[in-house]
């Protein structure tokens, strides 16, 4: 007796194992291999805040190492570091000693021994630079400079620019030379010269020095060793990359570096003069308008502006004066008060000077510059934008609108989701935003049928002075130099969190069938305590009867189809569970047993067949699903087989009427089976015992040459339906009634899967019924001919069917992360005689391979979505083996992601099958037979 029963606990344990295969879901992490770098030699000198860091073992740091390594990203380069002065390493470039070196100017001569990259790496200004505390040289006389020592590097742009100047002005100065940077700075530190020249970059950062006069300004580029077209090529593309990845890198790269502008923070007596006679500062600001300027929740006046206000008076010697902000809702009455002398500054200003001009009106320089972006419907001619949306509450979006599309017609907006929603229903062509609000468009996917393109005309975004006022705008200018021209890009960003976040709202629209289900099954949890805990109390279940029944009623399709579905999941979920509990006390009645199993497998497969349509609706939906067209029969009866043994249950009769010439085309076979199906299952469902199907297919002539008409129906005297619920027939997630009523499960999905299909395959489909008498549905289809269809028929030879091999020696190498999916894998794999070791990500599968002998594992069956490394990087890595037998075992996917995308990325991995989850035994072990026999 105990030999029996422990083999009833094989059997009862196997079986629950092939139910739990249903659910095999695991997120995943992908890890891309490195590969090999090129080694490059780089050219290497100190110059302060360029190029620092002059031995191996010393941290370098500067502009031209940032760039470099921004290169290096893209290039897949290591550099080798070739250090000396200025002068040697210029040498060792034209020799072809060194491949590359930073900040060389471009001249004629130069081009004669060296290449330069295409875009330039930076602008210098040059300046003469004196000890700040010799005051026997005074800036405005020339005088003073006469009798001095200037200290110039040799072979450098700058250098010549200072000799030209000394000559123009003809001064009487000792010129000495040095070999580096590094010694001219300690030169003047240690007055061994009065006067150096350097770039306005380098001595941001230099304590103790004064500029004087502007010698002259040149770009300046990487320089590239003349005989290596190659290395010139791989960075200007590099570049390229970079720039349209990131076209502000090189403002951020020198804002880190250089920072603030040493001679522009000396601010002048007029400047200081201002604001003695101003003790408050009275700003006006668009109001609402992050990452600009806003009121918060607590009254507090926020964003970008204040930002650059606050740093403007941290930087400069000024007291800063008592701040007054006054918000607006008008860009025109901001610019009336600021031209009425009622305000001293306006935020944002457009760099519309043309505007400006005649409202008397100075802007400054920009705070931040956005070229901003128009959002038009994806497949729609974005060159004729003839009418844009705009934001009526939002007046700057409107005038810089018109400022880019000056001949559209404007259509007014309530607010900035108004303004997408126009676009998307036709209304208008496009709106215009700030490149800013990129994310909060494309991260919502009620936007997804939308493009956007960033416009080329920049507009700068400044601050507004009155004409005449030029004291307190150059203290602006001045402060927006000092703070750097990333300063308002980098501010903006803070502010970005607000505009761009994802609410709970837009996560329900992203997530609708998700939450669906947890909702149903959160209602279904609900209901059940509810009866569960009142079914003694008739008066209160039929209260809560009664309010349900109330609120279905009142409810759209989608919420029918929740309670519905409520029901549907509940009763098969509620069969598993019950005769779970029976099992356990009937475990020495086998027959029973054996009942009990085989009604939980159909529970299971229903509940699984509930999930494959919401999938499917969904799949439709999102535009995934596309027409595969091959060779068909249309006389193939498969899916009426299918349903054979169900009409033979109910003792309904089955007639078949066709009348076909060319059976054979070209189309979808899945699609056209799934709406036969679809069709052939409701008629046998909703046709009582004893009634009759009528299936029907005619063939006639098309409009369209080499194609043929098909007209195929399906007819029942079963039901029927009423004429309003005929209407809404083809809507998903639609029953006239629920399965309590009509005794009928299903999902309300399968008449909107028709549909779609037959839409797809560019059909139509209709109803007629009547209650009482039945219904007929018709399908219109034009497919092509396949004029000569024997000579498919020679291509398929179908595949004998060969004896299935011994598996008692192979062993199968499974990377599952989960153990109990691990669990379950592994004991229907040993069950069919196979040895079995589990790996639980792809790096350990990879590794257990690569460190075993050759032939010990025959086949891998790889989980998709693992940590650490997902099942197509480990398949990519190990078709990378150098032992090519290791290289070439076959690996076969298991995922949940079961579309044909899905598939085809499988195979591009390098993998040879592709089995969708949940699992079946039989196809599992086809596959498994398939590939060990080859």
């Amino acid at each position: 007796m105990k030999s029996k029963k422990d083999s009833i606990n094989k059997t009862i344990k196997k079986i629950f194992l092939s139910i739990l295969c249903l659910f095999f879901l695991i997120p995943s992490i992908s890890i891309d291999a490195k590969d090999e770098h090129e080694v490059v030699r780089v050219g290497w000198y100190y110059s302060e805040l360029f190029q620092e860091g002059m031995t191996d073992s010393a941290p370098k740091s500067g502009y031209s190492y940032d760039y470099l390594q921004k290169i290096a990203d893209y290039a897949n380069w290591d550099y080798d570091y070739i250090y000396g002065d200025w002068n040697q390493l210029l040498e060792k470039l034209e020799n072809g000693e060194i491949d590359f070196l930073a900040g060389v100017s471009k001249t004629d001569e130069r081009l004669k021994s060296m290449n330069f990259v295409d875009t330039e790496m930076g602008e210098e200004q040059y300046y003469l630079y004196k000890n700040s505390q010799d005051s026997s040289i005074q800036k405005d006389e020339l005088s003073t400079y006469n009798h001095k020592t200037l200290g110039l590097i040799q072979n450098n742009l700058m250098t010549d620019y200072a000799l030209q100047w000394v000559e123009e002005n003809n001064l009487d100065i000792q010129i000495v030379y040095y070999s580096d940077f590094q010694s001219l700075n300690s030169a003047l530190k240690k007055g061994e010269v009065d006067l150096i020249t350097l770039t306005k970059d380098n001595s941001n950062r230099i304590n103790g020095i004064s500029s004087l006069v502007k010698l002259g300004e040149e770009p300046y580029y990487l320089a590239v060793n003349q005989s290596r077209d190659d290395l010139l090529n791989q960075v200007n593309q590099s570049l390229d990359t970079m720039f349209e990845l990131d076209s502000y890198i090189l403002n951020d790269l020198q804002y880190k570096n250089y920072g603030n502008n040493s001679s522009a923070d000396q601010i002048s007596d007029d400047e200081k003069e201002w604001f003695e006679k101003h003790s408050t500062l009275k700003v006006g600001y668009m109001d609402n308008y992050l990452p600009y300027c806003a009121t918060d929740s607590n009254g507090q006046v926020t964003g970008l502006m204040v930002d650059v206000l606050n740093g403007a008076f941290n930087n400069l010697d000024v007291d800063q004066p008592t701040i007054k902000y006054i918000a607006y809702s008008s860009y025109d009455e901001i610019l009336k008060d600021l031209k009425k002398g009622k305000i001293d500054l306006a935020f944002p200003v457009l760099d519309d000077l043309y505007r400006l001009e005649k409202d008397d009106i100075h802007a400054s320089s920009d705070v931040i510059s956005d070229n901003g972006t128009i959002f038009y419907r994806k497949g729609s001619n974005r060159e004729n934008i003839t009418k844009i949306s705009v934001n009526k509450k939002n007046t700057l979006q409107i005038e810089y609108t018109k400022i880019q599309y000056p001949d559209a017609k404007l259509i007014y907006c309530s607010n900035i989701d108004s303004c997408l929603k126009a676009v998307l229903d036709g209304d208008a062509d496009g709106t215009i935003m700030d490149s800013l609000r990129i994310q909060y468009v494309t991260g919502n996917s009620a936007y997804d049928n939308l493009s956007y393109l960033q416009l080329s005309n920049p507009t700068g975004k400044c601050f507004g002075v009155k004409q005449g006022n030029t004291s307190l705008l150059r203290f602006l200018n001045r402060s927006l130099e000092v703070l750097g021209s990333s300063y308002g890009l980098d501010c903006s960003y803070q502010y970005l969190a607000d505009i761009n976040r994802y609410t709970v709202m837009d996560f329900l629209k992203d997530h609708f069938f998700m939450v669906s289900v947890i909702f149903v099954a959160l209602i279904g949890m609900i209901i059940s305590l509810l009866l569960r805990h009142l079914k003694r109390k008739d008066e209160q279940v039929k209260e809560i009867e009664r309010l349900k029944n109330e609120a279905e009623n009142a409810n759209e399709a989608k919420s029918v189809f929740l309670f519905n579905m409520s029901h549907d999941i509940r009763t098969p979920m509620n069969a598993v569970l019950g005769y779970a509990d029976l099992m356990e006390k009937e475990l020495n009645d086998p027959i029973r047993l054996k009942d009990y199993l085989t009604k939980m497998r159909l529970s299971g497969e229903y509940l699984l067949s509930l999930i494959n349509n919401v999938l499917e609706v969904a799949r439709i939906d999102s535009g995934h699903e596309i027409v595969d067209e091959e060779f068909v029969d249309l006389l193939d009866e498969r899916y009426s087989v299918i349903l054979e043994n169900e009409m033979q249950k109910k003792n309904q009769t089955f007639v078949k009427d066709l009348d076909v010439t060319h059976r054979y085309v070209f189309s979808d076979a899945q699609k056209i089976r799934e709406i036969m199906l679809n069709l052939l299952s409701n008629a046998v469902k909703y046709t009582q015992d004893g009634g009759t199907i009528k299936m029907s297919l005619k063939e006639k002539e098309s409009s369209k040459v080499g194609y043929a008409r098909y007209i195929a129906s399906v007819s029942d005297n079963g039901i029927g339906m009423t004429k309003d619920f005929q209407e809404h027939i083809f809507e998903s997630f639609t029953r006239e009634r629920n399965s309590t009523e009509s005794k009928i499960a299903g999902t309300g999905l399968g008449m909107s899967i028709v549909k779609k299909f037959v839409d797809l395959l560019g059909g139509e489909v209709n109803v007629k019924s009547e209650i009482g008498k039945g219904s007929t549905f018709t399908v219109i289809v034009d497919f092509k001919i396949v004029e000569h269809p024997e000579a498919y028929f020679e291509k398929r030879v179908e595949k004998e069917k060969d004896k299935p091999i011994d598996l008692s020696n192979k062993r199968i190498l499974l990377a599952e992360d989960n153990e109990l999916n691990a669990e379950i894998a592994k004991a229907i794999l040993e069950d069919q005689g196979l040895q079995v070791e589990v790996v639980q990500d792809g790096i350990e599968c990879v590794n257990t391979l690569y460190q075993s002998a050759d032939d010990t594992y025959d086949l891998i069956l790889m989980d998709i979505q693992m940590p650490n490394l997902n099942g197509y990087g480990a398949c990519r890595k190990i078709r990378q083996f150098e032992n090519k037998k290791k290289a070439a075992i076959p690996i076969v996917a298991m995922t949940a992601n079961a579309f044909e995308e899905d598939k085809k990325e499988a195979f591009e991995a390098g993998m040879n099958g592709h089995l969708a989850k949940p699992i079946h035994i039989d196809q599992l072990m086809e596959v498994i037979n398939e590939l060990l026999e080859e």
